[in-house]
């Protein structure tokens, strides 16, 4: 990182630690958005009455600082907020399905929070990995292709001189991709690369929050991978009071 641009992570301490509402946070960042990489920044309080998005990257220098409205669901990826990208696209598909499912519940009902967690896991945040869409694998053997365009010959093939079948390996760019979800160690070639951890925070009209997160690392070679990556912990706070919980996600893109 170079001297002159300040550390990203001062974004969200800043707010945590300060006294600004989120849209005057806001205003803040994006005056001094040039100061730092680029990122996604999304702040606000537990009422989700002055939540506020800001960034620096591509339209977010137009379109932001903007609150963002409730009843509203919005997809956020390594680009800026909804762009449409088909993860983001389907995430969101799928939040608005869930949500429609749990209106049932009244302020005054029982919400299964956990229940609702898991759903938002597994359907949109665990989008399961799928390896036609994700990446896509071209298995090319140099010989049955030389038998194929001589077929009308008669060509002997020693086998100590049989050619090792050749793996071209095409990935899919993070804007084309189907994919939430990926598993560590999951990408040919890039063993370290992969979805490290994973939250739902849940807060109910009477002021009541629900917190669950899920951290994964890298799965070690020679490991069979398992469907959810390898799970390292798991974090859950359920039913506890926020009526002065700050909200800050920050996502920093890939530059």
């Amino acid at each position: 990182m170079s001297e002159s641009v300040r550390t990203r992570g001062e974004l969200v301490t800043g707010y945590l630690t300060g006294d600004l509402d989120g849209k005057a946070y806001a205003m803040e960042v994006f005056a001094r958005r040039f100061n730092y990489d680029g990122f996604n920044l999304v702040v606000g309080d537990a009422r989700g009455e002055n939540v506020y998005y800001v960034g620096n990257r591509g339209r977010a220098n137009v379109d932001s600082p903007s609150r963002l409205a409730q009843g509203k669901v919005y997809g956020l990826a390594n680009e800026v907020l909804d762009s449409p990208w088909p993860k983001v696209l389907n995430g969101k598909a799928k939040m608005e399905e869930i949500m429609a499912e749990y209106s049932r519940f009244g302020v005054d009902d029982d919400l299964p929070t956990f229940s609702l967690q898991e759903a938002v896991l597994r359907d949109v945040l665990h989008a399961p990995y799928d390896a036609e869409k994700g990446q896509r694998t071209l298995n090319k053997n140099k010989k049955d292709e030389k038998d194929e365009t001589n077929n009308d010959l008669d060509v002997q093939v020693d086998e100590d001189d049989e050619e090792a079948p050749e793996v071209v390996v095409e990935q899919i760019e993070p804007h084309e991709s189907f994919v939430s979800f990926v598993r560590p160690g999951e990408i040919p070639g890039r063993p370290n690369t992969g979805t490290r951890s994973s939250q739902v925070f849940i807060i109910s009209a009477n002021g009541r929050c629900s917190w669950r997160e899920l951290n994964f690392s890298p799965i070690p070679d020679g490991r069979e991978s398992v469907p959810a990556g390898s799970l390292e912990r798991a974090v859950s706070v359920q039913d506890v009071g926020c009526a002065s919980f700050r909200l800050v996600e920050a996502i920093n893109p890939i530059a």
